[in-house]
């Protein structure tokens, strides 16, 4: 450590050594301090947040983690981990050397599970708290690489289970049938919104992935949809969510000609024009939802719903989860079994029929 005084400025300044989380040696000096103790304080704040160690605050800490996730994620994945922030906040202040998994459960018990004093309900969706829960134990279990901690205390409090989450979780997600989307898309006047719709619910794309499609992106000849690029809140475009997301998607042929003529209307329109570049992901949302209010026979589901709408489908007509893996963009059929594995009962009768042909033999 070494403060001392710069004889030009008249000012003080620090200079001094530390290592960060990485454990490499890195110098540091900064100036314009007036008093000694202002650059003294500054040099041990500084040392506290970057060093690796275990009395950093949550709050420090996470931070530390932010500016190493923009540097290796996406800016979705990044955007939405700033998001989970907020729902940390009884764990700010604390530091993380001193966040037990009996402390966890307490979050977990008094704001993750918290009731709704108005509707007697939950307040968070069951997927808010796993998905909340489960974005915590990464930043814990980064901790725990980093800074030295133990454990992951998150992972030591055990898996979130409430009365509620059991008998939601056993719920089949809220889907169309083939009869309620025609029913949606015939109210529809925007040319633009049937043609998304539509090519969600016939191909099972994501919103940003339907937004990014640009005219080089459809082969009109082959029936085909070349899924290359992915649109992001806000109208930035980045690469699709994962490798196993770039794909070829077969179009039926209604659709394929939905499209081809749609496209010929594009005003000016080149290889690289976006399809919908007049549409924002979150304005496509709510377009989505206020058309759908007014269809209160159809049911009300959401946007990304008509993804999990296609995948019923293929599933109903009788496609291995292996075919539907490579359509959505899954990395395996272990994915499409853990999200849709309730829509396959068949499969159980499969077994039992197999069995009985191997004994019959």
């Amino acid at each position: 450590m070494a403060v001392a005084k710069n004889e030009k400025t008249g000012k003080w300044y620090a200079k001094f050594r530390y290592h960060d989380y990485t454990g490499r040696t890195i110098q540091k000096k900064k100036e314009g301090f007036d008093r000694r103790s202002d650059a003294q304080k500054w040099e041990m704040d500084f040392i506290a947040q970057h060093e690796g160690k275990e009395n950093i605050s949550f709050t420090d800490a996470y931070k530390k983690y932010m500016t190493d996730c923009e540097k290796r994620l996406k800016v979705l994945s990044v955007q939405e981990k700033q998001r989970m922030y907020k729902y940390y906040k009884p764990l700010h202040n604390i530091p993380i050397s001193e966040i037990t998994p009996a402390t966890i459960r307490e979050w977990q018990n008094e704001y993750l599970l918290r009731t709704d004093q108005k509707t007697g309900k939950m307040a968070l969706a069951v997927g808010t708290i796993h998905h909340i829960n489960t974005m915590l134990s990464t930043f814990m279990s980064w901790c725990k690489r980093f800074y030295n901690i133990s454990s992951n205390p998150v992972q030591d409090a055990g898996t979130i289970q409430h009365k509620s989450i059991a008998e939601k979780a056993t719920n089949i997600k809220q889907i169309w049938q083939k009869k309620d989307f025609e029913k949606y898309i015939s109210g529809l006047k925007r040319a633009d919104l049937r043609l998304i719709v539509s090519i969600m619910f016939w191909t099972g794309l994501r919103r940003g992935e339907a937004l990014g499609l640009r005219v080089k992106d459809v082969d009109i000849k082959n029936g085909i949809i070349k899924v290359r690029q992915n649109r992001l809140p806000g109208g930035l475009i980045d690469t699709p969510k994962t490798k196993s997301s770039i794909r070829d998607v077969t179009i039926p042929d209604q659709l394929k000609n939905e499209m081809s003529i749609y496209i010929k209307h594009i005003y000016k329109a080149e290889a690289n024009t976006l399809i919908f570049e007049h549409l924002l992901p979150d304005t496509l949302s709510n377009l989505f939802a206020y058309n759908l209010r007014k269809c209160p026979a159809v049911p009300q589901i959401r946007l990304h719903d008509l993804r999990h709408s296609h995948a019923s489908m293929l599933i109903n007509a009788g496609f291995s989860p292996d075919v539907v893996a490579d359509r959505l963009g899954h990395k395996n059929a272990s994915m499409v079994l853990q999200i849709y594995g309730h829509m396959y009962p068949q499969r159980r009768a499969e077994v039992k029929n197999a069995l009985d042909e191997i004994i019959n033999t």
